[in-house]
Formats: C-alpha cells, structure tokens, sequence
C-alpha cells in the first residue's frame, strides 16, 4: 500500500524532535548509472551517501549496559550495509538513475520501497519498531558543470501498529548545489557593465520523477548560450534574466516571491514538477530567495 508523499517541511512537522538519532555522513562509493555532468549514462562517478536515523525512544538499554542491544543502531554496522548494498547494485546489469540507487539501498535498509510499499527482498538491516524516521541522501559531487553537484534525498516516517509496522508519511527531494554563473546583477550603472558570478542552490520537493532530470534543469536555470542565471516562471512571463528591469513578477507588496512551480520534462517525457525553491547569491550585501508552499503537478 502506498502513501501520499509530503514536502519535507509538513514531515518534520509531524515527526517533531527525535529522542535519539544516529548517522552516518559521506561515505565514498563509486556509482555506474545516473547521468554525469553532461548527461551520459553508466558512467563510473563519485558518491557520497548519509543516513540519519531517528528512534522511535532514548536508548536506555544499550546505555546501562554499555553494550549493543536492539533499542539502537550501530552506526558501523549501518555503514557497511549501505556500502553492501552498493557493491550488490554494482552488479546488476541495468543503468539506474540517482532516485533508483537510493531506492535500492532505502529497500535493502528498511524494506519497503520510498513510496510505502513493502520490497519482497532479503531481511532488511534496519527494525523499523524501534526507528521512526530515516532520512537518507546521495550526492554526486561532479554531477554538474557549473555547481558542486546534485543530490537526491528521501525521508520516511514508520507507524508502529499492534501487529505490522508500515510507512506512513514519505518525501523526495531533488537538490542541485551551488550553481556558479556570471550574470548582470545590481542596480548601479557600474554593475550594469560586467558580469558577477551570481550562486544559485535549488531544491525540487516531492519530486515524482525518476530519471535523472537534473541536467536539463541546471541548463534551464543557467542558460548556457547566453552565460547568464534564468529565473523561470509559469505566469506568460517566460525567462528573464536576473536584473534590475528585469524582476520576477511580485506577489503583493512583497518582492520577488519564488512560489512558482517548475515543471520539467523526464526522459520519458512524462511532466515531472514539485515546489522550486531558489537562493542566489553575491556576497554578503545581495540576496533573493523565495521560499515555496508544497505543489503537486
């Protein structure tokens, strides 16, 4: 049975405040599949892949014993299997996009698949009657020409029922890092004269997509022919450069609002949006950041 997804902001919402976590941050593994930089397929690219795990209680057991018991996780032992199951993804014969690698190793982990459904597979690590949520993230570091890589991240919520533990709230997350590109930005004529770098992060929330989006999105935001940063929106105005004559339509009094909803196209052509959120970036004295409300495409 599947479940509806959240954004991540209602998730955290409804989990609240853990009563105890345990991670594991940026462990290197080489991945064949999702697309490099320039979109190629199942090419070897660096990985790196965390893990936080919230419980459902305070790991009292394992304190007073001083000793492994089953009210925690050993952050070892989930570090090697994340690491395990990518080395049994290495060899399998399909190209899997970045949201089909972690969906390989979040079903080898818990269980079930992202969207709620339990995986018919071998007994997963984690006891998901003592973990309530588990948020996990891969970033490829060099999967961008002009940023420091992209990123996929999916979190889920367990429910403890009497006799059947299940998924109950789940969110995906796309996330393109820090992209770096020269633009006309400020209102002074000497800005107006030559380009500054502009530094622009964007997160995609329940992203339904599954193949690897995220070239075509990075090409849309920093337009590659003109070497300037795009703003895009779905209100007729097309894209415009970022600039003074050239803002983004105001919500209000307001200022620039950033509650667009972006809508791109997999490769299978099937639309594929969520909730754009975008920050750029120069210096300390100029910013514009819009913050949007959950979506659905």
């Amino acid at each position: 049975m599947s479940v509806t997804p959240r954004s991540l902001w209602n998730i955290h919402v409804a989990v609240g405040e853990a009563p105890a976590v345990v991670r594991v941050n940026n462990l290197h593994a080489t991945v064949k599949g999702p697309n490099d930089a320039w979109g190629r397929r199942n090419r070897p690219q660096p990985m790196q892949i965390s893990a936080k795990v919230e419980l459902r209680k305070p790991f009292s057991a394992t304190s007073r014993a001083d000793a492994l018991a089953s009210d925690t996780v050993h952050y070892g032992q989930l570090s090697k299997a994340i690491l395990n199951s990518l080395e049994r993804l290495a060899t399998e014969t399909a190209a899997f996009s970045l949201s089909e690698v972690l969906t390989y190793v979040w079903r080898d982990l818990t269980g079930f698949y992202p969207t709620g459904e339990r995986a018919e597979s071998r007994e997963p690590f984690l006891d998901t009657s003592v973990v309530r949520c588990l948020e996990m993230t891969a970033h490829l570091p060099k999967a961008s020409l002009v940023g420091d890589g992209v990123s996929f991240a999916f979190t889920g919520v367990f429910g403890n029922d009497l006799n059947v533990t299940s998924m109950r709230l789940y969110g995906r997350t796309l996330r393109l890092h820090n992209l770096r590109v020269p633009t006309l930005i400020g209102i002074n004529d000497n800005e107006r004269e030559a380009k500054q770098a502009a530094v622009v992060s964007v997160e995609i929330d329940n992203l339904d997509a599954t193949s690897d989006i995220f070239n075509s999105l990075e090409a849309r935001i920093a337009d590659a022919k003109n070497g300037e940063l795009v703003l895009w929106h779905p209100r007729g105005a097309g894209c415009r450069p970022l600039g003074n004559d050239h803002a983004v339509p105001e919500d209000g009094a307001g200022g620039a609002s950033g509650r667009d909803r972006l809508a791109t196209q997999d490769y299978s052509g099937k639309a594929a949006g969520g909730a754009l959120c975008g920050r750029a970036e120069r210096g300390v004295e100029d910013e514009h950041e819009g913050r949007a409300a959950p979506n659905h495409v």
